[in-house]
């Protein structure tokens, strides 16, 4: 079984939506704030993180949005 949660409504709806085209018996789809979920510990084989990013990847691919970055934009998310 696969469990996905996602905090973002509209994401959560896409990887719903995907989930639902894959036909996978065992997919489910959370949409909570990952810090209200009770502890799951040991219940896992593995974990994967799409952790927010600082943004460099986009700006290798679109060197323009450089003027417009901020490091304070990319510190605001080390507590996430």
């Amino acid at each position: 079984a696969v469990v996905a949660n996602e905090l973002d409504g509209r994401r959560c709806c896409m990887l719903a939506h995907h989930t639902l085209r894959s036909r996978s018996p065992g997919g489910l789809v959370l949409h909570h704030n990952a810090l209200d979920l009770p502890q799951l510990d040991g219940l896992f084989d593995r974990v994967l993180c799409d952790v927010p990013c600082s943004g460099d990847g986009t700006i290798r691919k679109a060197p323009q949005l450089m003027a417009s970055w901020r490091p304070n934009r990319a510190s605001a998310l080390h507590h996430l």
